[in-house]
């Protein structure tokens, strides 16, 4: 009796997992909400030059930075192949992908 063994990528430990597609398709709907954020963030920081004091601080360039990294992590989650990321990873790029998303706004509201 042979078997043939079966490559890690193509391993579920839980079979009640989301498959690497469905993280995929997370991935890149939230490439398209980063668009989203990138607009509140505008608007938080023209909002913050007509009535704050003018000039964008350290955490106007921080929330930014955070909206380009999470668009980076993003393209890696939709476009890395299957064999070259197992879905435990895909899975945690795209929750960094959403947090960094989620944090641009926020520390450009804080400036």
């Amino acid at each position: 009796m042979t078997t043939t063994p079966v490559p890690d990528a193509q391993i579920q430990d839980d079979p009640f997992a989301p498959s690497s597609r469905s993280i995929r398709y997370g991935a890149g709907i939230g490439l398209v909400l980063l668009f989203f954020a990138f607009a509140l963030c505008l608007v938080l920081a023209l909002s913050d030059a007509v009535e704050g004091d003018g000039r964008a601080g350290v955490l106007f360039n921080a929330g930014m930075w955070s909206l380009a990294l999470s668009g980076l992590t993003g393209l890696g989650g939709v476009f890395v192949p299957q064999g070259q990321m197992t879905r435990a990873a895909r899975a945690h790029t795209v929750k960094l992908q959403y947090a960094l998303a989620v944090l641009g706004p926020v520390l450009v509201g804080l400036d």
